[in-house]
């Protein structure tokens, strides 16, 4: 029993985040400007029918928190008084509005009904701007990533190409609010942290869940977030509500497409075509495509002739995939071929001035170290000069030079003749897929839960040196992946006593692969014995080399970490 009671309050612990969410509160008096106590105060959710009701207190205040982002009314009556309704109003993402009413002398039964008041949010001491739907739904955005419409906001700056505006960049890192440093704002999703882990060194988090554009319902950005329970962070708040279901069904199906034969060639294409090698191919237009589809579909839970959840339970689902691979086109330094084999008299510079390379093995009588070739006097004289007998080759290294193309661009008469003599015209590759479920359910009028799941998931692969096999370097693969599970309870015990119960459960995964899988034993003629003394990770990848003067080969980035949140 005692450890049982520890692990309650450890989750009561964990769990004790600030509740944050929209409420109506305000005032009933009489013409007279006295109180009225015991008024009932009902808050009608005009799309659900879903209904709240207090009463209120001794000084007339009353006070309904923990309410819907939608358009409500609000009724209040009491005895001897007409009774009095205030229509079309929009209760926004974290708005507090305050509805007074002045009851006039009359029955209940008759009532006065005032239309489309104005909401004023008097207790809040922050400052920002509510980014309704129809601008979420109806604005351009180019990876529709909700994220990117904070820079709609005064003082909110975006500091990246738009190269990096998708919803698998992690695009919160790179925004500021009110010179605020990059990555310094607080995320928040449906009023709780939307952070996978805990503020890193460089003063940023990475985002838990991607809302999707045509399940979010509002976006809020606080420029300035003085009021208390907001900390952590160094910058502004970004909150996003997710839609909830209503007693209407809605749904969309959407895709948006790019191709590569809709695009010109690029500037670097045409300008390696011009300087082709004799014999070597040209270079097409980078490969573009893009696919981004999915659905989103919201209501009432309905199972014809078994269950009828109208004015009770909702639903909200989307899924959305992302398959796009875009262009990645550069030069790279690459080795002569005939290098493998000895061969260096292609080793000159501008213009055209042989490189010596000098036998460690062999001095002259007067002490002067000699050259390979004709004047070699260490038994290994060969016909021409740069010209290193085979025997003397070293045979890993003639492995690793076979994992290096041959050049492609002339770059002859240049100051370094085998600096970008290559051009690769390869291609980033990105899988993303991203799910939502949102379910709704009001028990009786005191109990109410909403349980939300959202899972999303990158798969990249990029090119970065241009090299073979093996000997690759880049995203080969990167991997993104995050669960996050969500629980809100909240029961009313009397008017003026009401409890919120909300826990999370954030599991995000990162694996870095800095190349392709390689084994060394099959592909570089190491034994077993070598592996073994270098460690596990030389079982598995092309070993790091620094080479001067060309693009390196291998890698030593291989990193993986899971961060799993509670609150």
């Amino acid at each position: 029993m005692k450890f049982g009671l520890c692990r309650i309050l450890l989750l009561m612990i964990l769990c004790a985040v600030p509740a944050l969410g929209q409420e109506f509160t305000g005032r009933v008096t009489d013409p007279t400007g006295a109180a009225i106590s015991k008024a009932a105060i009902t808050v009608h959710n005009v799309l659900t029918n879903v209904e709240e009701t207090t009463l209120t207190t001794e000084s007339g205040d009353y006070r309904v928190p923990f309410l819907k982002v939608g358009e409500y009314k609000v009724t209040a009556s009491a005895k001897g008084f007409k009774t009095a309704i205030h229509a079309g109003l929009v209760l926004q993402t974290e708005q507090t509005s305050t509805v007074n009413f002045s009851l006039n002398v009359g029955e209940v039964s008759e009532s006065i009904t005032v239309t489309a008041d104005s909401i004023i949010d008097f207790d809040k001491a922050d400052a920002g701007e509510v980014i309704e739907n129809m601008r979420i739904t109806e604005l351009p955005i180019g990876s529709r990533d909700p994220g990117m419409l904070t820079e709609l906001s005064a003082g909110a700056t975006w500091n990246q190409s738009l190269t990096w505006d998708r919803p698998f960049d992690d695009t919160q890192n790179n925004i500021n609010i009110n010179g605020g440093q990059n990555g310094g704002s607080e995320l928040l999703l449906d009023g709780m942290t939307n952070s996978a882990a805990s503020v890193n060194g460089f003063g940023t988090g990475r985002i838990s869940y991607v809302p999707l554009i045509d399940s979010t319902q509002e976006v809020k950005v606080i420029t300035n977030p003085y009021d208390a329970k907001y900390g952590l962070m160094v910058g502004g708040v970004e909150e996003v509500t997710l839609k909830s279901g209503t007693n209407k069904l809605h749904g969309d199906v959407y895709e948006y497409a790019m191709r590569t034969w809709l695009n010109a060639n690029s500037y670097s294409n045409d300008y390696a075509n011009a300087h082709l090698l004799p014999g070597a191919k040209p270079h097409p237009t980078s490969p573009l495509k893009k696919d981004q589809y999915g659905f989103e579909l919201d209501g009432p839970v309905i199972i014809p002739k078994v269950y009828n959840g109208a004015n009770k339970t909702f639903f909200m689902m989307q899924y959305e995939r992302w398959v796009q691979v875009s262009p990645n086109y550069s030069f790279a330094s690459v080795p002569d071929p005939k290098w493998t084999t000895g061969d260096f008299t292609s080793l000159l510079t501008k213009p055209a001035i042989p490189i010596t390379i000098y036998d460690p093995m062999s001095i002259s009588p007067s002490g002067v170290r000699l050259p390979f070739g004709p004047t070699d006097n260490n038994g290994n004289a060969t016909l021409a000069a740069n010209i290193i007998p085979a025997n003397r080759l070293n045979k890993f290294a003639q492995q690793v030079l076979t994992y290096f193309p041959a050049p492609n661009v002339d770059m002859t008469g240049q100051a370094n003749p085998f600096q970008n003599n290559y051009a690769y015209n390869s291609s980033d590759n990105d899988h993303y897929r991203n799910a939502v479920v949102k379910v709704d359910h009001l028990f009786t009028e005191n109990d109410r839960s909403t349980l939300r799941y959202g899972y999303w998931q990158r798969f990249e692969t990029r090119d970065t040196t241009g090299l073979l096999g093996g000997a690759d370097q880049g995203a080969l693969p990167y991997t993104l992946r995050s669960h996050t599970f969500d629980f809100n309870h909240i029961h009313t015990f009397t008017p003026n006593l009401i409890a919120d119960f909300h826990a999370q459960v954030v599991d995000r995964f990162n694996f870095w692969h800095g190349g392709p899988k390689f084994n060394p034993v099959t592909q570089l003629g190491w034994n077993q014995q070598m592996v073994t003394a270098m460690g596990p990770q030389a079982g598995i990848e092309f070993p790091a080399l620094n080479l001067h003067s060309f693009a390196s080969p291998g890698q030593n980035n291989y990193n993986a970490d899971t961060h799993l949140s509670l609150y």
